[in-house]
């Protein structure tokens, strides 16, 4: 089944309503479980800095859209608790369309992910997630990513959130 995504970076053509849509309903049961990710509700100008942070992939199926993830370039910099000893390239707004989850696009996107930050000449790939998201920290887990500090973006979210990375 992954055979049939295409994965690219978004250009100014895409449809980012389309990807905010995607957003939305890819984080709504984090939503419904009272986790208030951005994501899950952010405008489409939102959507926009996210991807200018860097750049952004879309993976389409055919004409849909099935999936996102926006990269911020490697810096050096503290990511909350986490103070790495290299360039540290970072992922967020990462989304794939309820009806294609579990198919490995979700992999495939952080694959295409790790290579382009490789290229950039990141040491490290991380992100963040909420402390009460158990399936999300083990899918992170099962790519081989590990728990390495904390980051609370509150009140803009309503929990502190795990910081994960991986050596590239």
């Amino acid at each position: 089944m992954v055979s049939k995504f295409s994965i690219r970076e978004v250009s100014a053509h895409d449809p980012l309503s389309e990807i905010t849509e995607l957003l939305h309903c890819a984080y709504a049961k984090n939503l419904a479980a009272g986790l208030r990710f951005n994501a899950a509700w952010q405008p489409e100008s939102r959507t926009r800095e996210r991807f200018e942070d860097g750049f952004g992939l879309v993976a389409h199926c055919g004409i849909h859209v099935a999936g996102t993830i926006a990269v911020c370039l490697p810096e050096r910099l503290p990511y909350g608790t986490y103070h790495p000893d290299g360039l540290v390239a970072s992922f967020g707004q990462f989304a794939v369309s309820p009806e294609f989850q579990g198919c490995g696009l979700g992999a495939m996107l952080v694959e295409e992910v790790r290579g382009r930050c490789r290229e950039h000449g990141a040491k490290y790939l991380a992100l963040d997630t909420a402390k009460p998201a158990d399936g999300l920290i083990r899918f992170y887990q099962s790519m081989g990513f590990e728990i390495v500090g904390e980051v609370d973006y509150r009140p803009g979210t309503n929990y502190p959130s795990w910081v994960l990375a991986q050596e590239l």
